[in-house]
């Protein structure tokens, strides 16, 4: 398990090891990649527990950008 806490120096220890075809790690203040493994390739959700999780993961980041442009 990974584990990211906002405000953190975003110092690491190295690129984790992840068995996996593709994935991206990106900074959500910043917008930086921090690290990946073919992140353009397209591949398919194991299941459709991933999609929903997905789904509710982006739900919520478009409601803290919307709150977070009509903060003065």
């Amino acid at each position: 398990m990974i584990r990211l806490y906002p405000g953190s120096s975003g110092a690491c220890a190295g690129v984790p090891e992840i068995d996996a075809k593709s994935y991206l790690l990106v900074d959500f203040q910043s917008g930086e990649e921090l690290a990946g493994l073919n992140p353009s390739l397209k591949v398919e959700p194991a299941s459709i527990t991933k999609l929903m999780t997905a789904y509710i993961i982006y739900q919520e980041l478009g409601k803290v950008r919307s709150n977070s442009k009509t903060k003065c």
